[in-house]
């Protein structure tokens, strides 16, 4: 039985390649292979590139926007203008103590009022065994 190597024996010398026909495909090859690990790299920029600009909003997104904020803009330039022109009158300086005292004791009523309902509410929970929950004893 003949091998594949047996085989080659019998073809006519004309077919193979000649010593300088093999230089010159090796030297494509390898000039093949160093383009295409440059193109290859070349594709990884280019895929970042493109997964950059796919998450960066569309023309259409930022005429939205740009919209928005011009609308933005015009509102509070309307509620700035009676403050720029002069007809709201600032407060002083007393007036605004009086009110940071107010605010204050506001707050200090406040949270006597949350003190006096916890200790209203601890006092109903006791007697209902200690687990109630405000929202539990709510009436609708």
């Amino acid at each position: 039985m003949l091998s594949h190597y047996d085989c080659t024996l019998d073809k006519d010398p004309d077919d193979f390649a000649s010593p300088g026909h093999i230089a010159d495909m090796n030297a494509t090859v390898d000039t093949l292979k160093e383009r295409s690990s440059t193109l290859k790299s070349e594709l990884k920029t280019l895929q970042v590139t493109l997964q950059t600009l796919r998450s960066l909003p569309t023309a259409d997104d930022l005429g939205l926007q740009v919209g928005s904020l011009h609308q933005e803009v015009t509102e509070l330039r309307n509620h700035l203008e009676p403050l720029r022109s002069g007809e709201v009158k600032p407060i002083s300086a007393e007036e605004k103590q009086k009110l940071q005292v107010e605010v204050k004791k506001m707050q200090g009523l406040w949270m006597a009022r949350k003190k006096w309902f916890m200790d209203l509410f601890d006092a109903v929970a006791d007697g209902m065994g200690g687990d109630a929950n405000p929202i539990d004893l709510k009436v609708s």
